[in-house]
């Protein structure tokens, strides 16, 4: 799809040896981020991995960090209001009542959804 080139920007949510996976996708330059570990602990990485043959920039952002800057935090959940409002959603998976909330964690953790899942009170 990109003519042997790469992706400009990956992200990893599955962690595991996926992460140098990813890596392998991105052109020069490119950038990646690594915000999961769905399928386990990322494993240590080789530097040369990301340069500097491939020069790539390579990022670990945390939700739970990014999360505790409350007014931080409100403005990137205006801004992903404002993207549905847009038309831009992700696919629904599932949904769950929320008293299955525990079902929907151990469908998502054991890879048997897709998209987002919703819980419903």
């Amino acid at each position: 799809m990109t003519d042997g080139r790469g992706v400009d920007t990956a992200y990893d949510g599955i962690g595991g040896d996926m992460l140098l996976k990813t890596l392998a996708c991105v052109r020069p330059f490119g950038i990646v981020a690594s915000i999961g570990q769905a399928a386990g602990p990322i494993a240590p990485l080789n530097i040369e991995e990301v340069g500097p043959r491939r020069s790539l920039s390579l990022a670990r952002p945390s939700f739970m960090a990014y999360s505790a800057d409350m007014k931080l935090y409100r403005v990137a959940a205006e801004a992903v209001v404002a993207a549905m409002r847009l038309g831009i959603a992700s696919t629904i998976g599932a949904t769950y009542a929320l008293q299955d909330a525990a079902q929907a964690h151990a469908d998502l953790e054991a890879g048997r959804s897709m998209g987002s899942l919703l819980l419903v009170p």
